[in-house]
């Protein structure tokens, strides 16, 4: 028996979309949800892999709520202790830190989230990033560590915090 050239075509052409089904939809990625919990940007594990020391989970400042997270080295305590604090700030804030002036000195932190800056004073360093409409900053106690170091070690995290933000 031959087989006719129409129908050999419609046998292929069904094989085809059998393998290929046109009905079933491609799997659509979720929609980026924002993170809301400042203790959910780093995980120890990243913060103990930068730092090299070991992390406790980070724990919110104040009951209820979540705009404040810190993470302390673990089993240490006193001003020795390596600790590292999270928050979220505003976008106005943010913006606002890159004009500051006086004994303030403001950084430019290239290569992490959409904008990023070293804000330094006499007592201290934090590092702001932003990544679309969210802000955070990072603060990082170490009574040895150079400024140089700190920096190093706060873009470190920073990448971190914005390859989640």
């Amino acid at each position: 028996m031959r087989l006719k050239p129409g129908f050999t075509f419609l046998a292929a052409t069904i094989f085809v979309l059998g393998c290929k089904n046109p009905l079933r939809k491609t799997p659509v990625a979720p929609a980026h949800v924002p993170i809301t919990d400042s203790c959910e940007v780093l995980a120890p594990a990243e913060i103990s892999a930068v730092l090299g020391i070991p992390i406790d989970p980070g724990s919110h400042s104040f009951v209820g709520s979540k705009i404040l997270c810190n993470w302390s080295e673990t089993g240490v305590t006193g001003e020795d202790a390596e600790k590292l604090d999270l928050h979220f700030i505003s976008i106005p804030a943010f913006n606002g830190e890159k004009i500051a002036a006086g004994d303030i000195q403001v950084t430019p932190a290239p290569g992490i989230g959409d904008d990023a800056i070293y804000v330094t004073t006499r007592l201290d360093l934090s590092l702001l990033l932003r990544k679309g409409n969210t802000a955070v900053g990072f603060y990082f106690v170490n009574q040895t560590m150079s400024r140089d170091e700190i920096m190093t070690k706060e873009k470190a995290l920073g990448q971190y915090a914005a390859a989640r933000m």
